[in-house]
């Protein structure tokens, strides 16, 4: 939780997600398909959102959609997910 109630709101304090994407990596082959999709989906946009391979526009407006808070909260889901499976 710390990433999306950081008041700093940089994307870099998304590192701060490393042990829960670091869990989810570990428990990848004993959740459902849809589970896994949903989980690479939002590692893979959260990873992938940067400046240099987006570009100043498409940067600024994927910022300002808030998709990488949407795909935090996706991890944070699929860490709810897991732990309610007693996986965590």
């Amino acid at each position: 939780l710390v990433p999306l109630l950081s008041p700093q709101g940089w994307d870099y304090v998304l590192l701060l997600a490393t042990p829960a994407l670091a869990l989810i990596f570990d428990r990848l082959p004993e959740l459902s398909r849809g589970w896994k999709i949903s989980a690479w989906a939002a590692i893979g946009v959260m990873g992938l959102t940067t400046f240099d391979l987006l570009g100043r526009a498409a940067y600024a407006r994927f910022m300002s959609w808030s998709i990488v808070t949407l795909c935090a909260v996706g991890v944070l889901v699929v860490l709810a997910h897991l732990r309610r499976r007693q996986l965590a």
